[in-house]
């Protein structure tokens, strides 16, 4: 069996298994053990990036108009599954975010443009960042929102100047209602990659696509722990040089030599691609909890 050797896995695991036990506590049995129901429903879906509210709407929609309670399992989520058709929520189709990510201080600009669906949360597309700048998710991250900063929540937070918020906790779809379609997202406070996000349409799905997804852009982003700006800048010059005094170790640590106009087309679609099944997974996951018999 695989170890999660996480902590952010084990948190996100024990919160869920902490609300069930806590549940279970109610006057009533079969109301406990009915909240305790529920609470995995809205966790799970929480914990895979599928909408809670919009997930139980649509279930109780079809079961309404008569779908068999039998078919609420694996059969739904196969439904929910297929890229032959539109993917649904509470009766309507998923609507899609295009977001343009700028990495700032650079020049010429480093960008990329990618799709994830209004109910993804900003974990997700925290992910997604790192997906098509391809960078390795080895440090800390944070969005700053107008006055609100949105991250990895830790219980002493407060003892910090900027009270961080769950990134898992705010859809995109909140931010657009809100009016908000600009802000900021800053990866590893050590280099301290700094970019601009800006959503820039909402459009319907188009069937037959899995989404997150990734648009375009172009020059490839900093390999990780370069020293930043600074540092980023040496590189560069370094391999742009083949005399260059640095440039021999600068290839060795690297890995290769760096070709700054290639972005990595097709490692970024397979990394997207994981994002893609991952929310497809989610779905499932959330369909079979409510299947589930007691």
């Amino acid at each position: 069996m695989a170890e999660i050797a996480t902590i952010s896995a084990e948190r996100a695991i024990h919160a869920i298994a902490s609300g069930r036990e806590n549940c279970l506590f109610a006057g009533s049995k079969a109301g406990g053990e009915r909240a305790a129901a529920i609470y995995s429903i809205i966790e799970t879906g929480k914990l895979n990036d599928v909408e809670p509210q919009a997930y139980i709407a649509d279930v109780i929609e079809k079961i309404a108009s008569g779908w068999p309670a039998s078919r609420c399992g694996r059969a739904h989520a196969v439904e929910l599954d297929s890229t032959d058709r539109t993917r649904q929520h509470g009766g309507m189709t998923d609507q899609i975010a295009r977001i343009r990510i700028t990495l700032e201080d650079m020049k010429p600009v480093i960008w990329r443009r990618v799709e994830l669906p209004v109910t993804n949360s900003l974990k997700t597309l925290h992910l997604a960042i790192q997906a098509c700048m391809l960078f390795e998710n080895y440090h800390l991250f944070r969005f700053d929102v107008g006055d609100a900063a949105y991250g990895i929540r830790f219980d002493d937070d407060d003892a910090f100047m900027v009270r961080t918020r769950d990134a898992a906790n705010m859809r995109i779809g909140k931010l657009v209602e809100r009016g908000i379609t600009s802000f900021a997202y800053t990866y590893d406070f050590g280099d301290n990659w700094r970019h601009r996000i800006e959503i820039e349409e909402i459009t319907p799905a188009i069937p037959g696509i899995d989404y997150p997804r990734f648009v375009d852009g172009e020059r490839r982003a900093p390999p990780e722990d370069v020293g930043g700006t600074p540092g980023f800048e040496e590189f560069l010059d370094a391999m742009a040089k083949p005399r260059h005094p640095e440039r021999a170790s600068m290839v060795q640590w690297y890995g290769g030599v760096f070709d700054h106009n290639d972005i990595g087309p097709d490692e970024i679609n397979a990394r997207m691609a994981k994002l893609a099944k991952r929310r497809a997974q989610g779905i499932a996951a959330a369909v079979n909890a409510a299947a589930r018999p007691d």
